[in-house]
């Protein structure tokens, strides 16, 4: 028993020194010996800016959207975006805006995300 309770105390100085993550959480065992569980923080923000493709000129009002989920945004006045919360994996992405065909892409978010550029090609006008 005493060996358990120096073990304890060993973790739990180990978690103090190591600066455990706001997220982490105390578990009871069945023996009611805490245990700790740190959840990794696998979310991230992707950013990106929408810019025409014959001009390089930035698309504002643009929706970006993550095929299959409610995570979407819009361009700002520099074409820029965030989205916030994407899970590592592989989505579609589509992007819509007003004068422009709508774009459709592949991305795999794995590891640090950088930001990316996505060229709409302006509709022909009639």
């Amino acid at each position: 028993m005493k060996r358990l309770a120096i073990f304890i105390s060993a973790i739990f100085a180990i978690a103090l020194i190591g600066n455990v993550e706001p997220q982490s959480s105390f578990a009871n065992t069945p023996d009611n010996v805490h245990q700790v569980i740190v959840k990794a923080d696998s979310s991230q923000t992707l950013t990106g800016t929408v810019v025409d493709a014959t001009t390089g000129k930035a698309v504002s009002g643009a929706t970006v959207q993550l095929e299959g989920s409610d995570n979407s945004a819009t361009t700002d006045s520099s074409g820029n975006f965030e989205l916030d919360d994407v899970s590592s994996g592989d989505y579609n992405i589509m992007v819509t805006a007003d004068g422009y065909k709508d774009f459709e892409g592949k991305i795999t978010v794995s590891g640090k995300v950088r930001p990316f550029s996505i060229k709409l090609t302006p509709k022909m006008s009639q």
